[in-house]
C-alpha cells in the first residue's frame, strides 16, 4: 500500500512539475513574441519615418517623435514582466511555535493575486510528501469586517484554517515583521518575511538547465503509466498582421487584436489541457479505487483465515485446558482417596490400640479387685478366727468361772 501511495503522489508531483514547466515555457514564448513584435513595430516606424524625410523639416520632427515613442505595452499579465517587488520570491523564517514553523518556513513564489494584491505559494519541493496542504500568503480586504482585513498564512485563499496574521492594509506585499503567530496570539518578534531577489535569477537558470532532464524523465514516466492520453490538437500560430501603411494607433490596435486572438487560443489550449489532466486524475482515482477494493478483498480473506486459525487455536487451547482440569481433578480425587484411606487406617490403629489398652486396664482392675477381695476375705477369715477364739476363750472363762 505504501508503494502505491508513493506512486500516486509521484504522479501528482510530476503533473505539477509539467504544469509549472508549461507555464514557464508559455511565459517565455510570450515574452519572446512580445519582444519580436516590439522590434518589428519599431523597425516599421523607422522605415515610415525614413520614407517621409524628403517631405520637410516638420515631417522629420514628427517622424522622430514617432520613433522615440515606444508602442503601448500590453498588460503585465499577458507578457513576461520585469522583476518587480511583487514578483520577488520571499523567504519565511524564524518562529517560536515549532509546529507552525515546520509548516510555514521556506521559500515562496508569486501565485496569482487576491483583492488587488499578490498571492504567494510555498515552493513545492519544500512541502513534505506526506502533507497535501498548500501554504499560501494572501491579502484579504475588509469585506468580512475590519478584524479580518490584512495578510494571512493559510492552505487556501479565504480558508478557515490559518496559521499567522498581520493587520497591515497599506503594504502591497507581505510585511517583513510583527506577525501574530498563531493568528489569534501575540506578535512573534522572531518571525520574519524577507525578499530574496537573487532567487529569481537562480530559479530561472535552474529551470532552464533542468528542462531537458525533466522532459526525458517525464517521457519515461509517461511510458510506465497506463493512462490513455487524448490527442492534443496542434494549432498553427497566427502570423502577425501586415502593419505597413498603418498609423501607430492602428498598428497598436491591430497588434492588440492579434494578441487577444492568441490569448484566446492559449486559453482554449489550457482548457483542453485541464480537461485532459482531469481525465487522467479521474482514471488514476478509479485505478486507485479498484486497487483499494482488491486490497480490501484480500485483507478480508486474510482476516477470515486469521479468524479461522484463531478460533481453531482457541478451541484446541480450550480442549487442552479442559483435559488439564480433568487430569487435576482426577489427581485431586486420588489424593483425597489416599488421604482418607490413610486417615481411616490411622484411626483404626488408634481405636485398636485404645481397645487393647482398655482391655489391659480392665484386666488389671479385675486382678486388683480379685486381690482386694481375697485380702478382704482373708481379713474377714482372720477376724472371724479371732472372734471365734475370743468367744472360745470367753466360753472357757465362763465355764471356768462356773466351775469355781
Amino acid at each position: 500500500m505504501g508503494k502505491k501511495d508513493k506512486k500516486r503522489k509521484s504522479s501528482v508531483s510530476r503533473s505539477r512539475r509539467r504544469e509549472k514547466k508549461e507555464k514557464k515555457k508559455a511565459e517565455k514564448k510570450r515574452g519572446e513574441k512580445e519582444e519580436k513584435r516590439r522590434k518589428k513595430a519599431r523597425s516599421d516606424e523607422r522605415s515610415d519615418s525614413s520614407s517621409s524625410k524628403g517631405k520637410g523639416k516638420a515631417k522629420e520632427s514628427d517622424s522622430s517623435e514617432v520613433e522615440d515613442v515606444p508602442p503601448k505595452v500590453t498588460p503585465p499579465a499577458l507578457v513576461a514582466p520585469a522583476v518587480t517587488a511583487s514578483l520577488v520570491p520571499l523567504i519565511v523564517s524564524g518562529c517560536q511555535n515549532p509546529t507552525i514553523s515546520d509548516i510555514v518556513k521556506g521559500t515562496y513564489f508569486r501565485h496569482g493575486s487576491n483583492h488587488g494584491k499578490p498571492v504567494y505559494k510555498k515552493k513545492l519541493e519544500e512541502v513534505s510528501d506526506d502533507d497535501d496542504l498548500d501554504v499560501l500568503i494572501y491579502y484579504w480586504d475588509d469585506r468580512d469586517g475590519e478584524e479580518n482585513c490584512g495578510w494571512w498564512f493559510s492552505p487556501s485563499v479565504g480558508g478557515e484554517m490559518v496559521w499567522a496574521f498581520h493587520p497591515s492594509r497599506k503594504a502591497t506585499t507581505p510585511p517583513p515583521a510583527e506577525w501574530n503567530v498563531p493568528h489569534d496570539g501575540p506578535i512573534d518578534k522572531s518571525f520574519s518575511v524577507t525578499a530574496a531577489p537573487e532567487l529569481t535569477k537562480k530559479a530561472a537558470e535552474k529551470d532552464h538547465d533542468d528542462d531537458e532532464d525533466e522532459e526525458e524523465e517525464e517521457e519515461e514516466e509517461e511510458e510506465d503509466e497506463e493512462v490513455p492520453k487524448p490527442k492534443e490538437e496542434v494549432k498553427e500560430v497566427e502570423p502577425l498582421p501586415d502593419l505597413t501603411g498603418l498609423s501607430p494607433e492602428e498598428k497598436e490596435l491591430a497588434l492588440q487584436e492579434a494578441e487577444d486572438r492568441r490569448l484566446m487560443q492559449q486559453i482554449k489550449q489550457r482548457e483542453l489541457e485541464r480537461k485532459r489532466k482531469a481525465e487522467e486524475l479521474s482514471q488514476l482515482r478509479l485505478k486507485k479505487e479498484q486497487e483499494q477494493k482488491a486490497l480490501e478483498v484480500e485483507e478480508k480473506k486474510k482476516k477470515k483465515q486469521r479468524n479461522k486459525e484463531q478460533k481453531k487455536k482457541e478451541k484446541e487451547e480450550k480442549k487442552r485446558k479442559e483435559e488439564e482440569r480433568l487430569q487435576r481433578e482426577r489427581e485431586e480425587e486420588d489424593r483425597r482417596r489416599e488421604e482418607d484411606e490413610r486417615r481411616r487406617k490411622r484411626e483404626e490403629d488408634e481405636r485398636r490400640k485404645r481397645d487393647e489398652e482398655e482391655k489391659l486396664r480392665r484386666e488389671e482392675e479385675r486382678r486388683k479387685e480379685e486381690e482386694r477381695r481375697k485380702e478382704e476375705e482373708k481379713e474377714r477369715a482372720e477376724r472371724e478366727e479371732r472372734r471365734r477364739k475370743r468367744e472360745e476363750e470367753e466360753r472357757l472363762r465362763e465355764e471356768e468361772e462356773k466351775r469355781r
